[in-house]
């Protein structure tokens, strides 16, 4: 194919072309040679045809995850699952128990009719139930959120009741706060007293008023000692210099 090149002006500027003469294009269109389009037959965004849709799904505060679930069934069973979790909600309704309908079945049955587009013969009644889905979430999860908290109440009463209990672990922690202090070359005795082991007593003469101050306004031992006795049970902290002075520290108030 033979080409040609020519020099042609673009936007003022001069600037070689190739040219395929084999296809008869000697030169390149003019603005005027160009097809214009009317300012008429261009759409104004107010013509442009509008596709109508499910609104999406509404955000509920809610207790517990959503694990996705029937985003690839049909339509069809999209609607079903829809119009089912409406009837579960009006019989609990009726007569609640303390078994109440899980959020996440109303999130799945919700979030899932949002694909079923205007122009399926499932669009009319998918609209229809997104409304009254929308209508009974604040109410279902609300009821599930107070299940929720009910189970919480109880896991925290077994976990402090496990924490008073656990003696063992109390007095190993006893044991791990002395061989630090042995480490840092502090010759201190620390032990695991009282009712349950729930007293913490810290033996070193060492501690003396103007140590213990400064440890108290500036250091981070006594707020770490205090943090992790608190996380293991302990009531009371006792630190002492064995002889004239002692600290105590209630561990029972939050």
């Amino acid at each position: 194919m033979v080409r040609k090149l020519e020099t042609v002006t673009v936007f003022g500027v001069a600037a070689a072309v190739v040219l395929p003469l084999a296809y008869g294009l000697t030169h390149l269109p003019s603005k005027t040679e160009m097809p214009q389009v009317s300012p008429a037959a261009k759409a104004s965004p107010s013509e442009m045809p509008v596709t109508e849709q499910i609104p999406p799904m509404p955000q509920i505060p809610h207790a517990f995850s959503v694990v996705p679930k029937g985003y690839d069934a049909t339509p069809a069973a999209k609607v079903t699952a829809a119009r089912v979790l409406v009837a579960r909600w009006s019989k609990w309704k009726a007569k609640p128990t303390g078994d109440p309908i899980p959020y996440a079945d109303w999130a799945n049955a919700r979030v899932n009719l949002t694909s079923i587009k205007s122009g399926m013969q499932e669009f009319a009644d998918a609209k229809a139930l997104a409304t009254q889905l929308d209508a009974i979430g604040p109410a279902l999860a609300d009821a599930e959120s107070k299940v929720a908290d009910k189970i919480r109440a109880r896991e925290r009463e077994r976990d402090a009741l496990a924490l008073v209990n656990d003696t063992a672990g109390r007095r190993s922690y006893a044991k791990t706060l002395e061989n630090n202090f042995l480490r840092n070359n502090m010759d201190a005795t620390v032990r695991a007293e009282g009712s349950k082991d729930t007293t913490l007593r810290v033996k070193y003469i060492g501690f003396s008023r103007p140590l213990m101050f400064k440890l108290q306004e500036e250091g981070k031992l006594i707020p770490d000692i205090i943090a992790a006795a608190k996380a293991h049970g302990f009531r009371k902290l006792i630190m002492e210099d064995g002889y004239r002075y002692s600290w105590n520290w209630d561990l029972s108030k939050p």
